[in-house]
């Protein structure tokens, strides 16, 4: 893969005229965002070994992933081998195992008899790819807006993009766009965030270290939602702040253990993205629903087991510290005279108001991820649309447009709705990587790999 530190512009003298014309250079893919999804692409555009000019856009100043949720004792939620390569080309030299081998850590590793490594080290293994795949990636560059174009016959996509460092302002050309942004922090409604008071999950550990520093102070921490963070949360107030009283709040009744049973887990093997696909509409709508627990507001039994044994040690010391209050929806938000906020719920089984006083609240309530990217703006009116205003997406992850288009955009964790329950997390990122690079191959007319290893 070749890539050019600057945006190229080819200079072609006019034989008539005698004048020069500057031709934009064109890339073959472009992606937006630099998470597993597009390292995962990155991966498997490196290992074509074929020519393509791509290049990976990412407004931060460099690679992190879920910095703020890097809790100590907190593990992959699936297994190690489900990187972002082995379940595609084991003999990839980018697996997590070569990773381990490069840090001369394998044996120890291995010695562990872990299935499911810490997020630390995971993050730590996509850093060590970003590493290797550096010349391809430009950071601090925020894609602002798309728009199609016409050029050299055709109808492609000019991607206008801002440094945030230093404000240069600097358009890109390409055939091929993946957009894959990631979720937008969810906030309940009528809730405002507030820095220091009212905080995301995604800002935890920075927040928390900067607003609350002293750790046997007697805060007050209250905590919304009932999923994987929420809990991991809770333990870590409790654990790490002895004499804080820790609330946490939710709509259910309590923490609901994950359903990651074997035969449930087939739903995330890659052939099921095939059979979820050609499911009608009302099908579909059914199965994610009917399967919900295994993705969504649940929790890691073991966590489960660990916090309620937490619980249980406060309370044989006579201590109500650490609550977990169910049935609750948060409504309002106020600050009282005295300097700290008071939360206002429905308890939704006994039909009452609830208000608890609390020093700071966590929204621990996932991501959405809105139906038109506001970055789609300009360039929607192409997309081919059902009858209720959605965008139709393609097997490969591509978004069906008109014919007036000639470029292709695809979309990576944005397809659970077509795509199924593997779509948002981890499990299958070297498959759908790898259909994103045949359809690639195909529209630009070069050879298409047969084979998952390249």
């Amino acid at each position: 893969m070749r890539h050019y530190h600057k945006n190229m512009l080819f200079k072609i003298k006019d034989e008539f005229g005698g004048r020069c014309m500057c031709i934009q250079k064109v890339y073959d893919v472009i992606g937006i965002g630099l998470g597993p999804s597009n390292l995962a692409l990155a991966i498997a555009i490196h290992e074509h070994q074929e020519d393509m000019e791509a290049l990976f856009l990412e407004k931060k100043e460099h690679f992190d992933w879920h910095p703020n949720m890097m809790i100590p004792g907190s593990d992959l939620q699936v297994s190690f081998l489900k990187d972002l390569v082995t379940t595609r080309n084991p003999t990839s030299p980018f697996t997590f195992l070569n990773y381990l081998k490069q840090k001369q850590r394998l044996h120890e590793f291995i010695n562990l008899r872990e299935f499911y490594p810490s997020r630390r080290e995971f993050a730590d293994y996509y850093s060590w790819i970003v590493g290797q795949l550096e010349p391809f990636i430009r950071y601090n560059y925020e894609v602002t807006n798309i728009e199609v174009i016409p050029y050299d016959g055709v109808n492609i996509l000019k991607i206008e993009t801002k440094n945030n460092r230093t404000g240069e302002i600097q358009d890109y050309l390409t055939k091929n766009l993946v957009v894959a942004t990631g979720g937008i922090p969810a906030v309940p409604p009528g809730i405002q965030v507030e820095e220091g008071s009212v905080f995301h999950s995604h800002e935890f550990m920075h927040t928390i270290k900067t607003y609350y520093p002293h750790t046997h102070h007697t805060y007050r921490f209250l905590i919304v939602g009932s999923g994987q963070s929420a809990a991991e949360i809770f333990s870590y107030l409790g654990t790490e702040y002895p004499n804080a009283t820790v609330t946490s709040t939710m709509r259910k009744y309590n923490f609901q253990p994950i359903d990651d049973s074997a035969f449930t887990n087939q739903l995330y093997y890659p052939e099921a993205i095939d059979f979820f696909y050609e499911l009608p509409l009302h099908k579909k709508e059914q199965l994610l629903h009917s399967y919900q627990h295994t993705n969504y507001a649940v929790v890691d039994a073991d966590l489960i087991h660990h916090i309620y044994h937490m619980m249980y040690a406060e309370k044989v010391n006579g201590s109500e510290r650490l609550r977990i209050l169910g049935n609750m929806t948060l409504q309002q938000v106020t600050h009282h005279t005295e300097g700290f906020l008071q939360a206002s719920f429905q308890h939704t089984l006994e039909d009452k108001q609830v208000v608890l006083e609390t020093d700071a609240i966590i929204l621990a309530t996932g991501y959405r991820k809105p139906k038109y990217p506001a970055l789609f703006r300009h360039i929607k009116d192409y997309f081919v649309v059902d009858t209720a205003g959605n965008y139709q997406v393609e097997l490969d992850y591509q978004i069906r447009t008109n014919d007036t288009l000639q470029a292709n955009i695809y979309l990576q964790g944005m397809c659970e709705d077509t795509h199924g329950f593997s779509d948002p997390n981890l499990s299958n990122l070297p498959q759908r990587s790898f259909a994103i690079l045949q359809s690639i191959l195909v529209s630009t007319a070069r050879s298409v790999p047969t084979s998952h290893t390249l």
